[in-house]
């Protein structure tokens, strides 16, 4: 019996959240309900074929699975694999490129016909698919009698491409089987490479993440064969010698070599390049003659980020220290133009699109160090680390609280993010520090729960949680544990079922901010029951600060300090503010900075919350005479009030849209009163 992808998923997210209903299910993946009934109908079939309980619903409708089904979807050794599960087209067309690239032997239909059990005509579908993808790598398929199908172009992007392959089917189900079965390479190859991998780390006193260590392996068997083939690396321009020679890489390169004849040199500074981009989830040492001033240009990017984004880190160090860990493989990944290319999640989008932006605006120091611009992918791994970093800082350890601990084999910046977003949900808890599954499969911790991304054995209660959780999935997620670990009976709470009731009856203007504010309210209930709970943070828009009362206009201004004072008089005012915040700023610029100076077109004082700040507020001020910057006269003057590190992202990302959009502000410059320009502001604002 067979476990198609449909039917994977759908048991995967049942194992997640148990409470998830059938039409849910389908909005979710797009399925009619009947596509729904029809794949648990063979979940139920593969369940019993494999002897486990057929999934059941109790009165509630949740679902009912047998614990014992995680454990199934955890092994990684199953002789059978290939009996039980049914490769997507998309999976097909990869495991034929693999087994093409990594092959000895010359390659016909018949064999992709035998490996994959499928007919000819299809198979010849996905040849013709394979085509198009390889032609976006400037790649190509050739096929002859004599050498059967051999993929043809720069050796750089085959192994590139290549690599990209093996970490896809590792993801799949069984992912490890059919490694083995089409690339032909053995389980004891496979394990000496492993021993030798665990050597280096040793040497490097590092520690590769699980997804690296499990895939490095074949990476490095299919490049070794692919030497022998002849298929050499020939763009020996595209790597610096003297740059990769000296780093400790290079050196534990030898212990990969050990029983391997002469190398060429291109080929070894190769391999010590696939190393040093390969994440890792911990290093003691790091030597390198230029780290000093990757550090040096980090803080030098936190210092812009702190002063662009009016927050100021706490643990400033520690944060460094772990971007340079971050960094260190990220480095030759961007300098080398390996990075991956992926979809980035939503979520993510939605929760740190603002600092994202911020970020970008930020990086040019890391781009100068590295002598290249660095791609949108790595951005946001910056900006999930910083993100990652503002949530948990300030964060107190209680005693007597339930243990937990998050399993997660992905890289640094990944498995901090996740660990901060459970310890914001779940206060009740205390988190031990993130282990990858070796870790966690060596060590045993004794906790109450476990937060995994993948499936474990552990006799420890686990929940399995997406790598990126949306509002309504953590909603879910903190329903089920309250109700599972502390016995906190809450009924079921559809908040877009609530909105849409609400707004049959009123106008609601800010939908996304109200949703947020009932969920912290009907969360009241479950703190006083367990423990003090934080309630959601709100980011303020632009929209919610302006008002004409906070927004004057003047002619004239006859010095800088006065145009502070006048700016912040609305929130004096107020109360939002005290004077000392207007002295801070007064004192902290003298002139107008550089860094206070958006787009060259909006100057943006501030100071720091704890200088007098009473409550988050906004304040605009236009000068129609200007002042002069950089012989450019600047118009705008904005004093933001900031209460604390976050709420103030998302305002301060519309800012910069406004300040980089030159039609909005001649019309800004046009404005004749206070009414006029929060009009112009509203009218243009980016959420």
């Amino acid at each position: 019996m067979y476990m198609d992808e449909r039917s994977l998923t759908l048991l995967q997210e049942v194992l997640k959240n148990p409470s998830i209903s059938n039409q849910r299910l389908g909005e979710k993946f797009h399925l009619t309900r009947r596509q729904v009934s029809y794949s648990f109908k063979k979940i139920n079939e593969w369940l019993l074929d494999n002897n486990y309980s057929s999934i059941q619903k109790n009165n509630q409708g949740h679902f009912l699975v047998d614990p014992n089904v995680t454990l199934l979807l955890s092994k990684k050794d199953e002789a059978d694999a290939e009996k039980e599960y049914l490769p997507t087209e998309k999976e097909r067309v990869h495991l034929l490129l693999l087994m093409i690239l990594t092959s000895e032997t010359a390659l016909s239909t018949s064999h992709f016909t035998s490996a994959l059990q499928f007919s000819k005509a299809t198979i010849m579908r996905d040849i013709k698919m394979l085509q198009q993808l390889l032609k976006k790598e400037d790649l190509e398929i050739l096929y002859t009698r004599q050498n059967g199908y051999q993929v043809i172009g720069d050796e750089w992007q085959i192994r590139r491409k290549m690599m990209e392959l093996i970490a896809e089917v590792h993801q799949m189900f069984h992912g490890d089987n059919y490694l083995r079965k089409f690339t032909s390479i053995t389980k004891e190859t496979i394990q000496q490479i492993y021993e030798k991998i665990e050597r280096v780390e040793k040497k490097l006193e590092l520690k590769f993440t699980d997804e690296k260590i499990f895939i490095l392996p074949y990476v490095f068997a299919s490049m070794l064969r692919r030497i022998e083939m002849g298929k050499g690396i020939s763009s020996y321009f595209q790597i610096n010698y003297n740059e990769l020679s000296d780093t400790n890489e290079y050196q534990a390169v030898e212990i990969l070599l050990e029983g391997v004849a002469d190398l060429a040199e291109e080929e070894r500074l190769y391999m010590a390049l696939q190393l040093l981009t390969s994440n890792v989830s911990y290093q003691s040492v790091l030597t390198e003659n230029q780290l000093p001033r990757l550090n040096r240009a980090l803080d030098a990017m936190l210092t812009i980020l702190e002063e662009k984004a009016l927050i100021q880190f706490k643990n400033r160090m520690e944060l460094v220290e772990k971007l340079s860990l971050h960094m260190k493989p990220a480095y030759y990944r961007i300098k080398y133009h390996l990075t991956m290319s992926f979809m980035i999640p939503d979520v993510i989008h939605e929760e740190f699109n603002a600092l994202h932006f911020l970020v970008k605006e930020s990086i040019w120091p890391l781009e100068n160090f590295i002598g290249e611009t660095i791609p949108d992918e790595e951005i946001y791994f910056i900006t999930l680390f910083i993100g990652g970093h503002l949530i948990k800082t300030g964060e107190i350890t209680q005693h007597k609280k339930p243990s937990a601990i998050v399993i997660c084999p992905n890289g640094v910046s990944i498995s901090k993010l996740i660990e901060s977003q459970l310890a914001k949900l779940f206060p009740e808890f205390h988190f031990w520090q993130t282990m990858s599954i070796r870790e966690f499969e060596k060590t045993a911790p004794n906790v109450d729960v476990v937060f995994s991304v993948t499936p474990v054995e552990t006799t420890c209660k686990l929940y399995i949680m997406s790598h990126y959780m949306s509002f309504e999935e953590q909603q879910r997620l903190r329903q089920r544990v309250m109700n599972e670990v502390f016995h906190v009976v809450t009924e079921s709470l559809d908040l877009e079922q609530l909105l849409a009731r609400i707004e049959q009856h009123v106008e609601v203007t800010d939908r996304s901010n109200l949703k947020k504010e009932l969920y912290g309210f009907f969360q009241e209930k479950d703190r006083n029951k367990v423990t003090d709970f934080q309630k959601e943070e709100i980011e303020y828009c632009l929209e919610d600060l302006m008002s004409s009362n906070m927004t004057r206009v003047v002619k004239s201004v006859p010095n800088w300090h006065t145009a502070i004072e006048l700016t912040a008089a609305p929130l004096l005012e107020a109360g939002f503010i005290d004077q000392t915040y207007v002295n801070a700023m007064k004192s902290l610029y003298p002139e107008i900075a550089p860094y206070i100076v958006l787009k060259g077109n909006i100057l943006l004082p501030h100071a720091r919350p704890e200088d007098g700040v009473n409550k988050f507020g906004l304040s605009i001020l236009k000068v129609e005479d200007g002042l002069i910057f950089n012989g450019k006269k600047i118009h705008l003057l904005v004093v933001l009030a900031p209460v604390d590190k976050k709420k103030h992202l998302t305002a301060m990302f519309q800012l910069l849209t406004i300040a980089s959009n030159q039609q909005v502000i001649d019309k800004l410059k046009n404005a004749t009163s206070g009414t006029s320009i929060c009009q112009i502001f509203k009218e243009n604002l980016t959420k």
